[in-house]
């Protein structure tokens, strides 16, 4: 009886420092959501016609000329220009939504984190440790505040979705997973 109870404990424990750590990150990262528009997001979301119409989505996967309304800054990074579709759908331009976005995409990828650590270490505490880490690290400030550098945190997302299936695999398919998310 004790050993199931000593469980529930390290279990709630777990719980409550991922916890802590994303209440964290949502207090450190909230004066983000104030933000407005600036730099490359001119050009590669106001001024982009392309990131208002649902249409162009298959386009973008074959045509890096609608990354920026200035064709001289093309680039091919069609799954962050899929997530500014999305953004303006339910948005429209208010920088606020895209903000919650670029947040959004660092709490999953502070989660990834956290379980690759978890996975890596077979240590509760150091995973925790890990999390807090790239949570609140300072350069992770600029993918959440600046718009324009969702693709960053979209990389990086992907990278550890990639390296996470990759190492926890059991079957063929969870290795494709890995490759596709890479």
């Amino acid at each position: 009886m004790a050993s199931k109870y000593g469980k529930i404990k390290l279990k709630f424990r777990l719980v409550l420092g991922v916890g802590v750590c994303f209440a964290t990150i949502i207090i450190v990262y909230h004066n983000a959501l104030a933000g407005k528009f600036h730099y490359d997001d001119y050009h590669s979301i106001l001024y982009n016609p392309h990131v208002r119409n649902i249409g162009s989505i298959p386009v973008f996967f074959v045509d890096p000329t609608l990354f920026s309304a200035d064709v001289d800054k093309a680039m091919y990074r069609p799954v962050l220009l899929v997530s500014y579709v999305v953004n303006y759908l339910f948005g429209g331009y208010d920088p606020t939504g895209y903000h919650i976005v670029n947040l959004g995409i660092h709490i999953v990828a502070t989660i990834l984190v956290f379980l690759l650590s978890l996975k890596l270490f077979c240590n509760k505490e150091a995973a925790l440790v890990a999390m807090f880490c790239f949570g609140l690290h300072p350069l992770c400030s600029e993918p959440v505040n600046y718009i324009s550098s969702r693709s960053e945190s979209l990389a990086v997302l992907f990278c550890l979705a990639s390296i996470y299936a990759y190492i926890s695999a059991r079957s063929f398919k969870i290795y494709i997973l890995s490759y596709l998310l890479f």
